[in-house]
């Protein structure tokens, strides 16, 4: 079976599309989204590591369907033949898009780590968050994530961080124009749920704090 064969197969279903390229070598990744039919390369991607000395990653944001916005971003590493395969990817994002222009902004790689940021605004308010994941126990899994949330109109902006592993997590609150989000904002603090996020469950959509939940900022 011919790759292009194979890769229309598997993009007949969208979620899983990329599925069995575990098992497929290829020398670049536009090779293998220009293969695809209805994906398109989104021009958003990075490349670098995710373990100390170890070999080169590449993630890539990818569009499985040209009438609606299914996103899926993923995560190629680079055999020792120098031929990418496929080590990881994200469920099939369904917010993207949309009358808040929800979309991912940028990826990043960094002190072993991969950095999402996401981010949209809807007539007052403006949000954005970037979740941070690591290799642990052989599997790409979220750790944390800061989140940023204004609204212009009530004048208040917070900013919040959550640790997954350490279960902690805070917000400090304030006014836009007294620029009160550092030292002298309002800081809540909060105990979450210890876990383990794999990247295959991540389906970029926002979070909330508890308080925020029940108090939105927007």
């Amino acid at each position: 079976m011919t790759l292009t064969r194979l890769l229309f197969l598997l993009a007949i279903a969208h979620i899983a599309v990329w599925v069995n390229a575990k098992e497929i070598g290829i020398t670049t990744v536009d090779g293998l989204i220009a293969a695809t039919p209805d994906a398109r390369n989104l021009k958003v991607s990075a490349s670098g590591s995710l373990e100390t000395n170890g070999p080169e990653y590449r993630a890539q944001l990818v569009q499985l369907d040209q009438d609606y916005p299914y996103q899926q971003i993923l995560i190629f590493r680079m055999a020792s033949n120098g031929e990418y395969v496929l080590a990881d990817q994200s469920k099939q994002m369904d917010y993207m898009g949309g009358s808040g222009n929800w979309k991912v902004q940028s990826l990043e790689f960094r002190d072993t780590s991969l950095f999402v940021t996401f981010g949209g605004h809807w007539h007052q308010c403006s949000h954005s968050y970037t979740s941070q994941f690591r290799l642990q126990y052989g599997a790409l899994h979220e750790v944390g994530v800061e989140s940023w949330e204004e609204n212009v109109e009530r004048n208040l902006v917070v900013r919040s961080s959550m640790n997954f592993l350490t279960g902690k997590a805070y917000s400090i609150s304030g006014s836009i124009n007294k620029k009160y989000t550092t030292e002298r904002g309002k800081k809540r603090q909060y105990r979450i749920e210890q876990q383990r996020r794999p990247f295959s469950k991540f389906d970029g959509s926002p979070y909330h704090l508890p308080y925020y939940k029940e108090h939105p900022v927007c």
